[in-house]
């Protein structure tokens, strides 16, 4: 089982996330037999919804106040995520769910996690938080986060110029949590690569 580091005063916010994910999940018993830790999935899941949480899109968004995620083949997150009888909020937002999206319809998605051996289309006329969750390394420049198993631990690393392309802004303590962080501008002092 998996452990998941991150600093303390946001620890809080992401054991609401995993307790939510935990008391919703249709498949039974959010914890395995062996011992209380969440599975692998469930805290990918949790690390999804935290990053959903201090993400901002442009202002046609926060008019709906809806978050449209969907899943573009095949990754634990958005196994774990489908199989959710009810999907926790983001702050004052609600997220609706599209499940493996055809790719014409993309363009109806605010936040895409990208499985395994998936193509992601070149560009898209919307501004969308690409999200890698095994992914290929073929794609790997098209995303604006990427989640990471490191000693044993879910991470994640932002790409701030997919996030700048992309029109999007995140909360400067999310990008604080990156276990790292990349930009072409020598400006950006929160990267650490």
């Amino acid at each position: 089982m998996l452990t998941l580091m991150i600093h303390r005063k946001y620890l809080t916010q992401i054991f609401t996330l995993l307790a939510c994910l935990g008391l919703c999940c249709a498949s039974g018993n959010a914890k395995t037999n062996e011992s209380d830790a969440y599975p692998e999935s469930m805290i990918r899941a949790a690390v999804i919804f935290g990053i959903l949480r201090f993400t901002e899109w442009p202002e046609n968004i926060e008019e709906s106040k809806r978050v449209n995620l969907c899943t573009l083949g095949k990754s634990s997150s958005g196994e774990t995520i489908k199989r959710l009888e009810q999907i926790p909020s983001i702050g004052n937002r609600t997220v609706t769910l599209s499940i493996d999206v055809h790719r014409e319809r993309l363009e109806q998605c605010d936040a895409i996690i990208v499985g395994h051996q998936t193509q992601v289309p070149e560009r898209l006329n919307k501004s969308i938080l690409w999200i890698c969750d095994e992914c290929s390394q073929v794609n790997s420049k098209r995303f604006a986060i990427r989640l990471i198993l490191k000693d044993k631990r879910i991470q994640f690393n932002i790409d701030l110029d997919q996030i700048h392309q992309q029109q999007l802004s995140l909360n400067s303590s999310l990008i604080e949590l990156a276990a790292s962080c990349f930009s072409s501008d020598p400006a950006m002092r929160m990267c650490n690569d």
